[in-house]
Order: structure tokens, then sequence, then C-alpha cells
């Protein structure tokens, strides 16, 4: 099954280490006296794999990456992949990411879907990761593919 996506309940006025708890792989933080509502939407939003971060902590993360931590993190992310995948599957990861199935990966690599099937295994295996959505998102902080539609790959 894999670990389940991580929501944090805290105090407003608690200070928290957000790059540690986010490379730890929390998804959410949310105010625990925030309401109903607020949890309700937080524990959705991480439960269909989004992120889910208080206003003043989405800045700090936005403020961050204009200020270039996408670029730092994202090459240190982009170096990781390329050590533990081999350019196929590097391939692969970025057409998964892209959110094609297997047969559809398969018919735009021209290969069967067993072999493709493989390969995913393969790449969840090296990276670490229990399911697609996860290693869909260390294709996107290696910059190996966008949020936009299929065939939208970053080279």
């Amino acid at each position: 099954m894999g670990t389940p996506p991580v929501l944090l309940l805290i105090p407003a006025q608690e200070r928290i280490s957000l790059h540690g708890l986010l490379e730890a792989g929390a998804l959410g933080i949310t105010d625990r006296d925030g309401g109903a509502a607020t949890l309700a939407h937080a524990i959705r939003t991480v439960a269909a794999g989004g992120w889910s971060l208080p206003s003043q902590l989405a800045r700090t993360v936005v403020t961050g990456y204009l200020r270039g931590g996408a670029r730092e993190h994202g090459n240190r992310a982009l170096q990781e992949v390329r050590e533990k995948l081999t350019p196929r599957q590097q391939e692969v990861l970025t057409l998964m990411s892209e959110g094609l199935t297997n047969p559809e990966i398969a018919d735009a690599l021209a290969v069967g879907t067993a072999t493709i099937k493989d390969h995913v295994q393969t790449i969840l295996d090296r990276l670490g990761t229990p399911n697609r959505t996860l290693a869909a998102r260390l294709a996107w902080e290696a910059q190996l593919a966008t949020c936009g539609p299929a065939g939208s790959a970053v080279p």
C-alpha cells in the first residue's frame, strides 16, 4: 500500500521548520484550531495527493521558489534521479508524471505493456516511492516534467 500522505496539525503560533517537514514527506500543514471545514478541506486535498498549506506558509514556499530555492532543489533532485535511473527509465518516469497509463506509455515508446510495467516497478523501487503519484512528484521536482498536459515534458 505504501506510506499514507501526511497532514500535520499544529498550533497557529507554532514555529516550524517548513523545509524539514516537506523534505520528510509532509504534504499538508494546517492549524489545529482552524475549524472543521478547514481541516476537512486539508484532509481531502492531501488524501488526493495535493498540497495543503496555510497562506502564510504557502507565501514562504513561493518566496523561496522565486529566490532560486526551486532551481537548487531541482538540480539536486535531477542528479538523484539520473544516478538512480537509466535514461529509458527517466523517459518512462517523465511520461508517468504526465498522467499516461502503462498502455499509453507502451504505445508512445513502441514497447510492450509488460516491459513498461517492469520499468514502473523498477522506478518505484529505485526511487523509494510507494506509488506513481510520489514518483511523479519526484519527476516534477527534478524538472523532468511539467504540470502541463501529456507530451509537454521538459527535455
